[in-house]
């Protein structure tokens, strides 16, 4: 019997990131539009799908008696049940467009987190070969500059 021949994917996957937002994003290897256009429209696509882009996460303060606390029962307010279900609406996120998003590649694709981004167009993204997990980071047109935030978990022991 003959080996088996590996079969080369066809897409990749790309994390594409906004301070502590990530979306993921598979891109064909061999796409029949430009892969800039591609990654924007996906993008636009996948934000407002799932509920629009959300303000920038503040820092939240770590809490040190976090493992003291989660023992405490915490009754349940009774203004809550005054106001009914739909006063726990989270806020909307914004629609975007394509025009308000701008993409940018690491200068160092082994450190993404050390956040030096290159902004890139159609023209300078035409070269670029991804890999999986590759990271993107993208801001809205408000944004100052591109900003990609490294998930941490604490290990609780």
């Amino acid at each position: 019997m003959p080996p088996k021949q590996k079969k080369a994917a066809d897409v990749t996957i790309l994390k594409l990131k906004r301070a502590k937002t990530t979306y993921i994003l598979t891109l064909p290897l061999a796409p029949a539009k430009s892969t800039y256009n591609l990654i924007k429209e996906s993008l636009v696509h996948i934000i407002n799908e799932s509920g629009g882009l959300k303000p920038e996460d503040e820092e939240e303060p770590k809490d040190e008696d976090m493992a003291k606390d989660e023992d405490i029962e915490i009754p349940k307010s009774e203004f809550e049940d005054e106001l009914g279900p739909d006063s726990q609406k989270p806020e909307p996120g914004i629609n975007v467009q394509l025009d308000d998003l701008s993409i940018a590649l690491p200068k160092d694709k082994s450190a993404p987190y050390d956040n030096n981004w290159i902004e890139v167009d159609e023209g300078t993204l035409a070269g670029v070969t991804f890999t999986d997990y590759d990271i993107v980071a993208f801001k809205y047109i408000d944004d100052p500059d591109f900003h990609v935030v490294e998930a941490a978990y604490d290990e609780q022991e």
